[in-house]
């Protein structure tokens, strides 16, 4: 199953080429596809981030815009790639990603 990891392109906080090789480290190729969206909105907090797949709980992050966050990014990304439904408890989160946190979506019904 193919994921998407869309970053906010207008914020300009993201080296997609970066967090590309990033997660190439830690996932098979094709794991995950990078799209880049103008605005993913709330600008007060720049460095918007979110996860999605058919069938997962989909994740909103803010404020990814320091090397720790990226990294407790690309640490949640491989444990929720590895989850079936997506949803991580949140004692198995990366603790510094606790804050970039905005919320969940449930999977759509489709």
């Amino acid at each position: 199953m193919s994921s998407t990891l869309h970053l906010c392109a207008t914020c300009q906080n993201f080296d997609v080429t970066t967090v590309s090789e990033r997660l190439a480290y830690h996932l098979p190729p094709g794991a995950i596809v990078i799209e880049t969206y103008p605005c993913l909105g709330g600008c007060g907090m720049r460095g918007r981030a979110s996860i999605a797949a058919d069938g997962k709980w989909s994740w909103l992050f803010n404020a990814i815009s320091t090397s720790d966050a990226l990294d407790s990014l690309i640490d949640f990304i491989v444990l929720w790639q590895e989850s079936p439904d997506g949803l991580i408890e949140k004692s198995k989160r990366p603790r510094r990603l606790h804050r970039h946190i905005l919320g969940r979506l449930p999977p759509s019904a489709g």
